[in-house]
């Protein structure tokens, strides 16, 4: 290689060097530190998707008229989560329904906060509820689903809850 060659080479690389195209104490790279994880309640396998779900046909706590409960939630972008659930009887009661709950996990506190309702979704003469909604929240935290599941029949209530497994959204 001619001399030329060598001196031109050697001046664009104190050219890159200096110019903060070469980055050599790897400040360019900032790892992302992560929350800590809840001390309660199961994580997804994912970590985007999260649910819970009861069959009571097969348990010590029967139930008469509810069959099935479930809640999810879900991560939809960096500043939604959809949450769902769902509430199935053996048979069609007087109501059916599933009030929807979103909870943030707070480390300071060790425990679930919710922060807010979703709402109640309800079918009169039916023997299923389903619901899905999003909402906004605040990433770099983990969320998960309480749903409060309920039915009427001839004014014997039947209800129970189910808390999804909780996803980390950022």
């Amino acid at each position: 290689m001619s001399l030329f060659k060598k001196i031109a080479l050697l001046l664009l690389a104190v050219m890159m060097v200096t110019t903060g195209v070469i980055v050599q104490d790897g400040s360019a790279a900032k790892e992302i530190e992560l929350p800590a994880a809840p001390t309660e309640g199961a994580p997804s396998k994912d970590l985007s998707n999260g649910q819970a779900n009861k069959f009571y046909d097969n348990t010590i706590q029967a139930t008469e008229y509810l069959m099935r409960s479930q809640s999810s939630i879900a991560k939809a972008s960096s500043s939604q989560v959809t949450v769902s659930g769902s509430t199935r009887a053996y048979s069609s009661v007087n109501t059916i329904g599933i009030d929807l709950y979103l909870q943030r996990w707070d480390e300071s506190k060790g425990k679930w906060i919710e922060i807010g309702y979703i709402g109640e979704f309800k079918n009169i003469n039916s023997s299923i509820v389903t619901a899905e909604k999003k909402t906004n929240i605040v990433s770099g935290y983990y969320y998960r689903t309480r749903a409060y599941h309920w039915i009427n029949k001839g004014g014997l209530i039947e209800s129970d809850n189910t808390y999804s497994t909780y996803i980390l959204v950022n």
